[in-house]
């Protein structure tokens, strides 16, 4: 039998537990009386999408969010860690792990990015 691995989510400490279905986990949360409860969660995946072309170099992406996004050496954005899709730059992420990249795309001036 394969032992279940965890990792920390959040500040909260959120626990996910995973299961043998790469798919579904169990989300441990402390409660009041520090006792557990136990719920599943799904783990969804999104893409963050970067039309790197029409991008006209404002920073406002990498200075709200540089763990995703950086200005290369052409003034462009750049979706770090990305892979290219045609004119798109596309990263895989865990819902968990959106974050900034979220406020990024609402402020984008010319909305190049999009969260998947």
């Amino acid at each position: 039998m394969t032992p279940l691995s965890g990792v920390i989510l959040s500040e909260a400490k959120d626990l996910i537990v995973f299961s043998r279905d790469p798919s579904v986990a169990t989300l441990l949360q402390d409660d009041e009386d520090c006792h557990f409860s136990t719920r599943a969660v799904k783990l969804i995946k999104m893409k963050i999408i970067l039309k790197r072309s029409q991008c006209i170099g404002c920073g406002s992406c990498s200075a709200l969010c540089p763990s995703y996004f950086k200005l290369d050496d052409d003034g462009l954005a750049v979706l770090k860690g990305a892979y290219n899709n045609n004119d798109e730059q596309v990263l895989e992420i865990k819902e968990h792990e959106v974050g900034c990249a979220k406020e990024a795309a609402e402020v984008c001036p010319v909305q190049i990015i999009k969260i998947q």
